[in-house]
């Protein structure tokens, strides 16, 4: 941040309360390198300095970069050596989820991020007047005016956001550049570099960019929801290898026939075992799946999964499932495989009434055994004793809602006759993994919030009518210090005055006409009436617009597959044949004009939308 390197500590950890809070800890500033062993010793000697047991860690969660999570000199895997009972589940659930989303979409459409990011400019960022002249077509269409989306490739959920925005105003978006199309094909327009893009790579690929759109909407929304779900304060570490598992069987079961496996009920290892690759074992074009959206856009088109128009972008689709299925078992494998990973379920509060009794004892020996840090060994034949007592218990006031490290506080707070604790070991053990992390999303917001205080501090969202009455009332008592007797000794004396001039202020006879009699109320009700009226009108006209609109929108789907047919039919013929060049020039003798170097850009331009 402004050039410098900062590390941010985060901590789940067991308050006074019996709580798991989540905060942040601290912030370092790097003032050497980043390398793995350096953010090491810094986190080890953190931990140190705070008079904190590092035996008592029960996991580290950060992304994927090799400086964190490399085998020989990654920071987590130093530690590792240091704290023995350290788990290894791979990176952040949160950051390998966008990571697979964002190179699974790269297979799909390469060119959409490059899309998104040239309309952001084109249309936000370059040019006040063309952002006022595209917002004017949004009010014509019946659209509202929404903000364009900038793309950040760090942000979690920035393609999805953008493919949102892009089919929302897709009609204002289309006939913005259409337009500036028609008007650089007749000369009468030179485009920047970045509408190039735009004219290129999004009315170019018209109808791949729309469907790629809605199927990403689609296929993305499990990931999305995934990503929302660990990014929650909650403790949702026993939910991880329950939903990690669903999500690749999701994805297996749109792409792969029994979602690649023979058995009806397979494990996560052997959903890991699927060859993906394999075309055999993929479904047909009828059956994979695509999503609502695309159903929807190719009946309006009238195509069927079996036309031509839309057999190249199916197999980008197929890309899109091998990349996404390669990253998952590349970023998952680790965690579907852990036992001990798998075991936490049992944290669920639901899981005593839902779990048999020999495999709730089988899962807690385990998680005693992962973590002897916590229970010794031989504290473990007493913890299941109470493991066998609390089964049965009937367990009053537990449901889906019902929160771990809740539970576990209240679990503290049963005693016996002695007033001794029930369940110590079984409390102990449990608050202990209620504290491992989700994911790292909140170090993510932390570097946001730390990014925003260091940004311009005059950024606000200040109204211009609240900005004008602030700078009216600092005029006015400017205004006084002229008639004031201590400003004018000060001035005299070659001094600056700061003292405030409020009490001075007295408010005009025409002023406070207007504010009695409930005068202010009065005019705000007539606007509010002014402006509903108005509302309504708007309100009619964009109905009558945005039906106009459809009908148009019919005929614009048309003339685009008209043009996917031509490229594709240019396409066959330059794979069977080479066009045959010309070895006679007709040279003319008549002296032509030579041409500006601006005409010959736009001429250069008009072949590349041409082509």
């Amino acid at each position: 941040m402004n050039g410098k390197s900062v590390l941010d500590l985060n901590v789940f950890f067991i308050n006074h309360e019996g709580l798991v809070e989540k905060r942040m800890w601290t912030a370092v500033s790097l003032e050497g390198g980043t390398t793995g062993q350096e953010l090491a010793e810094i986190v080890w000697d953190t931990i140190l300095e705070a008079g904190v047991d590092p035996q008592k860690t029960m996991s580290i969660s950060t992304d994927g970069c090799q400086a964190m999570l490399g085998e020989l000199r990654g920071a987590v895997s130093i530690l590792r050596g240091k704290i023995k009972t350290l788990p290894k589940w791979g990176g952040c659930a949160d950051h390998d989820l966008a990571n697979m989303l964002k190179t699974a979409v790269k297979t799909l459409c390469p060119e959409l991020t490059n899309i998104f990011s040239a309309m952001f400019g084109c249309l936000n960022k370059h040019s006040m007047h063309k952002k006022r002249i595209f917002q004017g077509l949004e009010d014509v269409l019946g659209l509202s005016n929404k903000t364009v989306p900038k793309f950040i490739d760090v942000r979690f959920r920035v393609i999805t956001r953008c493919c949102e925005w892009l089919l929302s105003q897709e009609r204002a978006v289309y006939q913005y550049f259409t337009d500036m199309k028609d008007r650089v094909m007749a000369g009468q327009y030179e485009a920047s570099q970045t509408e190039m893009i735009v004219l290129k790579q999004y009315l170019g690929n018209y109808l791949e960019v729309r469907l790629s759109c809605h199927f990403i909407i689609d296929v993305s929304k499990p990931v999305m929801d995934l990503i929302s779900f660990f990014e929650s304060s909650k403790v949702r570490i026993q939910d991880k290898h329950g939903k990690l598992v669903f999500l690749l069987y999701n994805y297996l079961s749109k792409f792969m026939k029994q979602a690649g496996c023979e058995n009806n009920n397979p494990t996560g290892s052997q959903l890991l075992q699927a060859k993906f690759e394999d075309s055999s074992k993929q479904h047909g074009d009828k059956d994979i799946f695509l999503g609502s959206g695309v159903e929807s856009l190719l009946r309006k088109l009238d195509l069927g999964r079996d036309s031509l128009e839309i057999k190249p972008w199916l197999l980008s689709v197929r890309k899109y499932y091998a990349a996404a299925l390669q990253r998952m078992v590349k970023y998952f494998s680790a965690s579907i495989e852990s036992n001990t990973l798998r075991a936490l379920s049992v944290l669920a509060p639901t899981a005593w009434s839902s779990t048999a009794l020999d495999d709730l004892k089988h899962s807690w020996r385990k998680l005693a055994c992962s973590f002897p840090n916590i229970i010794k060994v031989q504290e473990i034949p007493d913890l299941l004793t109470e493991v066998s007592n609390l089964k049965l218990v009937t367990l009053e006031d537990v449901d889906q809602k019902t929160e771990v490290d809740i539970f576990f506080r209240k679990l503290s707070k049963k005693v016996d006759e002695d007033d001794v604790q029930t369940y110590p070991l079984l409390v102990r053990l449990g608050q202990a993994l209620s504290t491992i992390y989700n994911s790292s999303s909140p170090a993510e917001r932390d570097f946001s919030l730390m990014n925003s205080f260091l940004a311009d501090p005059h950024k606000n969202s200040t109204s211009l009518c609240l900005l004008l009455a602030k700078m009216h009332v600092k005029a006015e008592c400017l205004s006084l210090a002229r008639q004031c007797k201590k400003c004018l000794i000060v001035s005299n004396k070659g001094q600056q005055s700061s003292h405030c001039h409020c009490e001075q202020w007295k408010p005009s006879e025409d002023l406070m006409k207007l504010m009695r009699d409930g005068g202010p109320y009065q005019k705000y009700e007539e606007d509010r009436k002014q402006l509903e009226e108005k509302k309504k009108d708007e309100d009619i006209l964009k109905e009558i617009l945005k039906e106009e609109d459809m009908q148009k929108e019919d005929k614009d789907l048309k003339k685009e597959l008209e043009l996917l047919k031509i490229r594709i039919r240019k396409l066959k013929e330059s794979s069977k044949r080479k066009k045959e060049e010309d070895n006679t020039k007709n040279k003319s003798k008549k002296k032509q004009k030579t041409p500006s170097k601006a005409s010959l850009r736009r001429e250069a331009q008009r072949d590349k939308l041409f082509g």
